[in-house]
């Protein structure tokens, strides 16, 4: 395509120059000629097209060292071939003398046609051919040089001189030496002179260098221009500079084996350096060890701040975990809120684990985006070589399994490989498997929890609560499977059908005149987007029941948000729908930004609730909780009472909504109805 796009370029420049320009595919045929050429021929441009070159030019019969068509000779050797003949022209003319010019055009190896470019010699001296072919070259792109048998330069063009920085009057009477860059070995140019003596003609990518001094890529062809007795008269270079097209190729190669956003190595390009790593590291019989690092909460910011909150977040967190990583070591992005860290030269774990508290302690820095102070921290597990894996996949698999222990054990801490991690990420990709299949197979269900006014026992609501009917291990409670169900994704498929099926079972106890005053459901802050609020509506909609029989519990973490946080909460509260914070007391809100949310209720955690009468620090934030629900005008509901005396200090201390297994644990619809049926028979 680049031989193709360069005689474009020179037919262009032939056509206002003057000469007569024929172009034949590969058989020999006529399939071009411009109007200089049909006017020197004398023929008619129709009639010529498809018809052999040698019947186009009508040759005076050859003579001795003549062939018959030199240009039939090209396109079968790809030989470049130029000279002076005697044709026929196709009006009353006599012999016509032309000289000529013709070149293969070559196509991945392959001999597609030629171009033939002549002038009436006749009718011009040498002086002025010389000096029309210069005008020629001087209005190409592509740089020429000429040069003499022994290699001296006879002739450059301007495109020469603007890409070697090199005038005509410095280049005349040198040789190519003048450009010559140093960077190849003499054994290349050896087997181009081979190539050159051998063919006539050599083709290549060469690096040259510019008169002051810069080394740059330039790819061309040199040519042998032989005179009547076949002995080379001539050199003739073309090329072009390929500087712009080299650094694209290098930025290619750099956007396909390095992570856009971050710069770092992608997940490709570890892998294959990990390899590496580990085949030096087995020569040497020295150790290595690969880490994964986990960034804790990560989806909470992304979800809740925006994407792109969350790209300068990743970006800083990338930058300050290349800061901590050693010269010889290598920090790639694995994926996501996922960084892969390989380590070299390992002699003793204990190194690592200096290494990776630094680096904790350097990621801990507070971050300050959108209005927010964000402290990140990550759960790392590491795999060291050859103890928990020889190949690249085994010592990854293996980090990546003490990564989620890491998890397990609370996050921001550092794990190390143990084999029976390995067991549980089987169980947790097959759990993954199975969740998958939960949702084709409406395995979810949902149970109902009473919640009771003490001092008549009067039914203030029910809070809706997931189960799965697992078909081998029966039913499970959330804890057993919300972890994995937020790491595949599909907590917001989970939140979109607890919350329709939740508003269709209180239009159905609506319509059957249960008298249940409304339904809560727990709202995961993943689920707190724009789009919720529109979910909601089509929910309370497609149900039919009031807003204020829906009460949605979102955790004091997803209020965290601030702005979107806040917006999202307003567009709810407009809908008229209860807005509750649960596990209040559990998070680390400010009383100021609590303020800011148009909230109804709050929800006192069960870890509290635990503890009283008997305990005073649980006394203590019970009525604290109390008490600002009562400045900030909001309900208060206690969760998780299960003794008489748990329900008598709520009550007395003014509690008028507990939920508890001492009311009623959570029972599906129909052991609802019975529960309602025993308490009015008791």
């Amino acid at each position: 395509l680049a031989i193709e796009d360069v005689h474009r370029r020179h037919t262009k420049s032939l056509e206002a120059a003057g000469e007569g320009l024929i172009s034949i595919d590969s058989r020999g045929r006529e399939i071009y000629a411009n109007e200089v050429a049909t006017r020197i021929l004398a023929r008619d441009e129709q009639a010529m097209i498809s018809q052999l070159c040698c019947e186009v030019f009508c040759w005076e019969p050859a003579g001795q060292g003549h062939s018959a068509c030199p240009f039939l000779d090209t396109v079968r050797d790809g030989e470049t071939r130029q000279g002076t003949r005697r044709l026929h022209p196709g009006d009353d003319r006599s012999l016509l003398q032309v000289d000529y010019v013709c070149t293969p055009l070559v196509d991945n190896g392959a001999i597609t046609g030629a171009v033939i470019v002549f002038t009436e010699s006749e009718h011009q001296s040498g002086t002025e051919h010389d000096m029309a072919t210069e005008a020629i070259l001087d209005q190409t792109m592509e740089a020429v040089m000429v040069t003499d048998a022994n290699g001296r330069i006879s002739s450059v063009n301007r495109a020469f001189t603007e890409i070697t920085g090199y005038s005509q009057d410095e280049a005349l009477g040198q040789t190519p030496r003048l450009i010559k860059s140093g960077v190849h070995t003499p054994h290349f140019y050896v087997e181009m002179w081979k190539v050159l003596e051998e063919t006539g003609r050599w083709c290549g990518e060469i690096w040259n260098r510019r008169r002051n001094g810069e080394i740059y890529p330039q790819w061309g062809s040199i040519s042998a221009v032989l005179d009547g007795n076949g002995k080379v008269k001539n050199y003739v270079a073309v090329f072009s500079d390929i500087s712009k097209a080299k650094q694209a190729e290098e930025k290619l190669f750099h956007l396909a084996n390095h992570d856009t956003l971050t710069g770092l190595p992608n997940r490709l390009n570890f892998t294959e350096h990990l390899a590496n790593m580990l085949e030096r590291c087995k020569r040497g019989e020295s150790g290595a060890a690969v880490v994964f690092i986990d960034l804790d909460r990560f989806k909470i910011i992304n979800d809740t701040l925006g994407h792109a909150v969350g790209d300068k977040y990743l970006k800083t967190v990338s930058d300050r975990l290349l800061s901590a990583t050693r010269k010889q070591d290598l920090l790639g992005r694995w994926g996501g809120d996922e960084f892969v860290l390989a380590m070299q030269d390992i002699r003793d774990p204990r190194l690592i684990t200096e290494a990776l508290s630094r680096m904790q302690m350097l990621l801990a820095e507070p971050i300050h985006l959108a209005g927010h102070e964000l402290i990140p921290t990550a759960s790392i597990g590491a795999a060291l070589y050859p103890v928990d894996g020889r190949k690249s996949s085994d010592l990854i698999q293996a980090a990546d399994a003490a990564m989620y222990r890491a998890k397990e054990r609370g996050r921001n801490c550092i794990e190390f490989y143990a084999t029976e991690m390995s067991r549980d990420l089987e169980t947790k990709l097959t759990l993954s498997s199975e969740l998958h299949h939960a949702f084709q197979e409406n395995q979810f269900f949902l149970a109902y929890q009473p919640q009771v006014d003490p001092r008549d026992r009067a039914l203030k609501g029910v809070e809706a609560l997931v189960r799965w009917r697992h078909p081998v291990r029966g039913v499970l409670a959330p804890g057993e499977f919300l972890a994995t169900l937020e790491e595949i994704g599909l907590m917001g498929n989970l939140g979109t059908w607890v919350l329709g099926e939740a508003c269709r079972q209180m239009r159905e106890w609506n319509d059957s005149g249960v008298p249940i005053p409304r339904v809560s459901i727990n709202v995961a802050p993943s689920q707190l987007k724009e789009a919720f609020v529109a979910t909601v509506a089509a929910a309370l909609e497609s149900s039919g029941i009031a807003p204020a029989q829906l009460e949605l519990e979102i955790t004091e973490g997803a209020l965290e948000a601030g702005q979107v946080a806040q917006h999202i909460t307003e567009g709810l509260r407009d809908l008229g729908v209860m807005l509750a914070v649960d596990d209040f007391g559990t998070g680390y809100s400010s009383l100021a930004h609590i303020k800011l949310f148009p909230i109804t209720c709050f929800k006192i955690d069960k870890s509290f609730v635990d503890g009283v009468p008997g305990n005073a620090a649980d006394v203590a934030i019970v009525r604290t909780i109390l008490a600002l629900g009562s400045s900030f005008k909001v309900e208060i509901v206690a969760e998780g009472a299960e003794t008489l005396d748990q329900v008598d200090f709520l009550r007395g201390e003014g509690v008028t909504n507990i939920q508890g297994y001492f009311f009623g644990r959570p029972m599906t619809p129909e052991l609802i109805l019975q529960w309602l049926q025993s308490r009015q028979t008791g």
